[in-house]
């Protein structure tokens, strides 16, 4: 569509120069008026900045939801250290001869807490399917429910809680090496 110069001049002086020649080539000026034709560029204009806006935000929440994950990941492998300085606290207490069944006993508090937690503990602790049970949760054991949908707790939460469980049974069992 091209618009006659006086409505290229016209519309010019409202929306400048650049939007002119964009709503004169999309529209046809002459058909629509000028002010139709303004309306409908601005309203394009706007959903255009709308989908934008929405790719950049769903791209912001991308970028949070790693640094969320990057978070917990490294502040995991913290508490999860915390095992290992609580294996050499109790390696350094007991006799040279039990080192070993200390550390071993250390090293079994680990797997053994990972597996219970991953059966009943997590369901426990954050599996309240409904609000009726405010107590203890009473869904995704064994982590049925993270694993079959999109979870409202993920793989980083459970990893997260089973790592002060594990520092949990490490210091009690250490307390009576």
């Amino acid at each position: 569509m091209v618009c006659s110069d006086q409505e290229l001049s016209s519309i010019t002086g409202l929306v400048g120069s650049a939007a002119a020649s964009s709503i004169c080539a999309r529209y046809n000026v002459a058909a629509v008026g000028q002010a139709n034709a303004i309306s409908a560029w601005a309203v394009g204009e706007m959903l255009t900045q709308q989908q934008q806006l929405q790719a950049a935000q769903f791209e912001l929440s991308q970028v949070a939801y790693g640094l969320d994950t990057f978070f917990l990941v490294i502040n995991t492998s913290l508490v999860f250290m915390m095992q290992l300085g609580f294996a050499m606290f109790v390696g350094g207490v007991v006799r040279t001869k039990n080192i070993s069944s200390i550390l071993m006993k250390s090293f079994m508090d680990s797997i053994i807490s990972g597996v219970c937690w991953y059966v009943v503990g997590y369901g426990f602790s954050h599996g309240l399917k409904s609000p009726t049970n405010a107590f203890i949760g009473n869904w995704d054991f064994a982590l049925s429910g993270t694993t079959s949908q999109r979870p409202e707790h993920e793989w980083q939460m459970f990893v997260w809680t089973w790592a002060f469980c594990g520092a949990s049974a490490t210091i009690m069992a250490g307390a009576v090496a």
